[in-house]
């Protein structure tokens, strides 16, 4: 029987009859190990080409969170910084100084003689003005006030300042023993000079680098709190006998020439 010699490129795994040796089907080993190294190049070669191609068709935020895992320096921002951004400090110290400021403000006004100073304005306002004029007494305090803090904010000292508060509160004494038969006009006058010192020695005291919007906001808002009790006060002592009026006078006189002596 004559039949066609198989070669070793029609030899089948399961024809081991023919002459054709299995051991001609294996590569050689290191030529083998070369090809598989070749085709490993290639096939690395290929994907690193892909993966630039990928990311250059990405977005480009994505892109620089890729640069970022692998710690590139000139790498981006995060995408969304405000999900792990604290507050600044200089933020945090800004808040905490102006709370800060308002207090000293709001605590300001309750020396001695500001806060008998400021009952004394709101009670002369109930006892000397008619109907809606008396808040006109409060009103130009506060006025003549923020006036004087702005001055002495702006570095603005006028010799015998503390003496002069000390007198204003005298001298509101004697309004209140006067009472209506000093001319509003006069009064209001009054009220507006001691108001510019008191006013003054608030603004002396703000350092600098402070925020006086807020400490003007503390004492403007108690020194209201003060002329508010005061017009409560001289209207519920409005039908009083003139002795009374004389008798608070009198005491808040004599409380400022104690504080005058102290000085």
């Amino acid at each position: 029987f004559f039949f066609k010699q198989k070669t070793a490129y029609e030899i089948y795994q399961c024809d081991w009859s023919s002459d054709v040796c299995s051991s001609d089907l294996n590569v050689p080993r290191a030529e083998h190990s070369g090809i598989l190294a070749g085709h490993a190049h290639r096939s690395h070669a290929g994907r690193e080409q892909l993966g630039d191609e990928a990311l250059v068709g990405r977005p480009r935020q994505h892109h620089a969170d890729h640069v970022e895992v692998f710690g590139a320096r000139d790498a981006p921002a995060a995408k969304e910084p405000w999900l792990h951004a604290k507050p600044p400090l200089q933020r945090r110290h800004f808040v905490a100084a102006a709370v800060h400021d308002l207090a000293d403000g709001l605590a300001h006004p309750f020396g001695p003689d500001h806060l008998l100073a400021m009952v004394a304005v709101g009670l002369w306002s109930a006892a000397a003005l008619p109907g809606a004029r008396r808040w006109l007494g409060p009103l130009t305090f506060l006025a003549a006030m923020s006036v004087g803090a702005l001055l002495g904010v702006a570095g603005v000292v006028l010799p015998g300042v503390e003496a002069g508060i000390a007198l204003s509160v005298v001298m509101f004494g004697a309004m209140l023993v006067m009472g209506a038969r000093l001319n509003a006009g006069a009064g209001l006058g009054l009220i507006a000079c001691a108001a510019l010192l008191h006013g003054l020695a608030h603004g002396a005291e703000l350092q600098a680098g402070h925020s006086f919007a807020a400490y003007a906001a503390g004492f403007l808002a108690t020194t209201s709190a003060l002329h508010l009790a005061g017009l409560g006060l001289g209207q519920a002592l409005r039908q009083a006998k003139a002795v009374v009026w004389q008798l608070l006078g009198g005491g808040l006189g004599l409380a400022g020439l104690l504080m005058l002596a102290r000085i």
